[in-house]
């Protein structure tokens, strides 16, 4: 399985319990590829751009 550049493949973690492994690698930071796309509406000529929820908070 490939992994994102930057992953911590020295910190991870595994266990093995009642036939289930489960692997934890630290990954880095996803918030770094966030990016703003204006968005405009189709409604009249003013050029208004819309926000995504995730700017709100």
């Amino acid at each position: 399985m490939p992994l994102p550049k930057g992953t911590e493949v020295e910190d991870a973690k595994a266990s093995f319990e009642n036939g289930v492994l489960e692997v934890t690698i630290p990954v880095p930071d996803l918030q770094q590829r966030h990016r703003q796309i204006p968005i405009t509406t189709g409604q009249g000529t003013s050029g208004q751009r819309a926000r995504s929820a995730s700017q709100s908070g």
